[in-house]
């Protein structure tokens, strides 16, 4: 055992040296993983002639065997090249390198001025490569090995798991559906980035902000063929949360969308308030269906622009255009018919229940302003008349009740005629309600009794996406929209023979009279 003096100098030395304790032991705990390793490695007998010929039953298999060959060695590692069949387009080779293999790629754009940020440099020709070839049978072996580097390798896991082929933290489900999750809310992938590194272990490496682009580039590559069904599902659901919300699509016979429009329920309330002008334009373009949007905007008393309403069109021809406007008119011409009629239905309400002013302040005058209104004195029982069916006017009612009235007066001090009214009145009330009693329903059973959402009761449309190719960024340069006339190039006119298509300097007309004149 170490005595209590050496231990006090052991502590003393390291002070010296300023070493962190937790460093050295992270360096020792590193080490002797990396060492364990090379132990398995060497007891499997990987080597250079062990691993030519091995064979894997499918290309990811032997990507995996590499990767975790270079995580043992410390390096990391990436596809080179993939050769296919030219008539079956289907993969016969495969190159896996060392990530630091090739040189930078230069760029010609180098004059003065012009000089950017160059970032480090990563690659630096390194040699290592494994290649693997397609058997007839269908499996894979490897055909060419090569582990010669020409730079220093990765001595601790820490080190290795920054190679891109081993940081497989992002590529994990959870962390992609997490990155998915937060990018619905909103979120911005550097945003979404610091998000992740917060809420993980001290094991897994950091994400950055270009993994959680690709992870989202990825996922919406999933989505291709169902761009327009999630647009429809989009509106359907605003439309649950928004009752003003309206939209419609356009269909072909085959359900392919040709046109869309559709304003929510703010859009439509500020065009009733400013929509003394209305801008609209289709100079934006979609990229991938080639399809213009056409969004109404105005301007609000913040001197702010506002959208009225927006669509998507298949082409700027009249018929489109046609339907557009319709459909806008009618939105717009329903919300100022409803409004129109909300105000309409509020002063009928306040005529209906006005007191009526009277020309006395009696107190008989004023409980009857309080009681008899112009809407109670519309059922005077002067001015009805006998209905056409079996109903009675107000007047034969009041005279029913007048006599029922007389009947108890006078027979307050003749209990047997009190008696005969009772028996009369209630054999009365038992045929009203053998008269009144509702049919019953056949095959209605509480169990049969199914609730529908709001969801289920909305028209559900099958739409599948244009079939258009997928175009790069940017507008095209072959637009079918109509052109500005500053857009459009002028046409070349001949001042000396009025011709079009060439200048005077190059008029063959006015080079022949030239050559006339001379001779003369």
């Amino acid at each position: 055992m170490m005595s209590e003096t050496e231990a006090y100098e052991n502590i003393e030395a390291h002070t010296t040296e300023d070493v962190d304790a937790n460093d050295l032991l992270e360096a020792t705990y590193e080490t002797e993983e990396i060492k364990d390793a090379n132990v398995e490695c060497e007891e499997d007998g990987l080597n250079n002639e062990s691993i030519l010929g091995k064979v894997f039953d499918t290309t990811d298999d032997a990507y995996n065997f590499y990767n975790d060959y270079a995580f043992v060695h410390g390096f990391g590692i990436r596809i080179h090249t993939t050769c296919k069949n030219k008539g079956t387009n289907e993969p016969y080779r495969k190159t896996l390198v060392c990530d630091k293999e090739g040189f930078k790629r230069e760029d010609g754009n180098t004059s003065i001025g012009n000089e950017k940020k160059r970032r480090r440099e990563v690659r630096i020709g390194c040699k290592a490569m494994f290649r693997i070839s397609k058997k007839k049978d269908g499996k894979w072996f490897v055909d060419l090995f090569d582990d010669t580097h020409n730079h220093e390798l990765s001595m601790t896991p820490t080190k290795v798991m920054k190679h891109r082929s081993h940081a497989k933290f992002h590529r994990t489900m959870e962390c992609k559906s997490l990155m998915v999750e937060l990018n619905q809310v909103g979120l911005k992938p550097s945003q979404i980035k610091k998000a992740i590194n917060a809420m993980k272990t001290s094991n897994e490496v950091d994400v950055t902000s270009k993994q959680c682009v690709d992870v989202l580039s990825e996922q919406r590559k999933h989505n291709k063929g169902r761009e327009f069904y999630g647009l429809i599902k989009h509106l359907q659901d605003k439309a649950l949360v928004d009752n003003d919300r309206y939209y419609v699509v356009d269909l072909c016979s085959d359900g392919c969308p040709r046109n869309i429009f559709w304003a929510d329920g703010r859009s439509r309330d500020d065009f009733t308030k400013f929509g003394d002008v209305v801008v609209f334009d289709v100079t934006y373009m979609t990229n991938k269906f080639k399809m213009p949007f056409a969004p109404f905007t105005g301007v609000n008393h913040h001197g702010q622009s506002v959208l009225f309403g927006g669509a998507l069109l298949e082409n700027e021809k009249e018929e489109t255009f046609v339907w557009l406007f319709e459909h806008f008119l009618k939105l717009q011409y329903d919300k100022a018919v409803a409004s129109r009629r909300a105000v309409e239905e509020d002063e009928d309400f306040k005529t209906m229940n006005s007191r009526p002013v009277l020309s006395s302040r009696h107190p008989i005058e004023a409980k009857a302003g309080e009681c008899y209104t112009r809407k109670v004195g519309k059922r005077s029982i002067g001015l009805e008349e006998m209905n056409n069916g079996n109903g009675f006017s107000a007047y034969t009612l009041w005279c029913v009740c007048s006599n029922f009235n007389k009947v108890i007066e006078q027979a307050k001090d003749s209990p047997s005629e009190i008696e005969n009214v009772n028996n009369v009145l209630i054999k009365l009330l038992q045929d009203q309600a053998i008269r009144k009693k509702p049919l019953p329903v056949e095959n209605v059973s509480q169990g049969s009794c199914v609730r529908i959402s709001q969801v289920d009761m909305l028209p559900q449309l099958f739409v599948r996406d244009p079939l258009a190719p997928t175009n790069m960024k940017g507008r095209p340069k072959i637009a079918s929209r109509i052109k500005s006339s500053l857009e459009v190039p002028k046409k070349r006119t001949c001042s000396y023979c009025q011709e079009l298509g060439h200048y005077a300097t190059s008029c063959s007309k006015r080079k022949v009279d030239e050559s006339l004149q001379e001779k003369h």
